[in-house]
């Protein structure tokens, strides 16, 4: 069974479904079967798509086993390995490594480099968000207008990553 935190709300995940506990309410517990994961999903789609319009992408835990391998360019001399933490259509959360000196600036335009099952994708993208855990990446060719429209290759990409987080819950 995988455990998700989420705001104040720890996820479990496992065959028998869903649950969603309170962290402050160790005791309550709301329970999803298969059928009740999918009505939610289904209701949070249409959520997403009419309410949360600024979030166009289910984002995508990366476990270390994921062997994702991730690589920022700045510019064409400048090219070092992050670690990604989440990635959807619409970007990336990346960590720097320890040993790595570089600091990422607000909209500074980089070059993200995945590698992931012997395939390369390179996304055109924008740091949008920095916390203390490192950098949101906002990939500019996935929208186009007010319309979600990833290259073909980032699909795949994205699709392949949820099937082995879903495969591994």
């Amino acid at each position: 069974m995988a455990e998700f935190e989420i705001g104040d709300v720890t996820l479990s995940v496992g065959a028998q479904g869903l649950t969603l506990r309170p962290r402050n309410q160790p005791d309550l517990e709301i329970r999803f079967d298969a059928d009740g994961v999918s009505e939610l999903l289904d209701l949070l789609r249409i959520a997403s798509e009419h309410i949360f319009s600024q979030r166009q992408g289910f984002r995508v835990p990366i476990r270390s086993s994921s062997t994702l391998d991730t690589t920022l360019r700045i510019g064409a001399e400048e090219a070092f390995a992050v670690t990604a933490r989440n990635v959807s259509l619409t970007g990336i959360f990346v960590e720097l490594r320890p040993d790595e000196p570089h600091e990422l600036t607000l909209d500074l335009e980089v070059e993200v480099v995945m590698d992931f099952e012997r395939k390369t994708v390179s996304a055109h993208g924008i740091v949008r968000r920095h916390e203390a855990g490192g950098y949101g990446i906002f990939f500019v060719e996935s929208v186009r207008g007010e319309e979600l429209n990833p290259p073909p290759a980032l699909v795949r990409l994205v699709r392949k990553l949820e099937a082995r987080w879903l495969a591994e819950s």
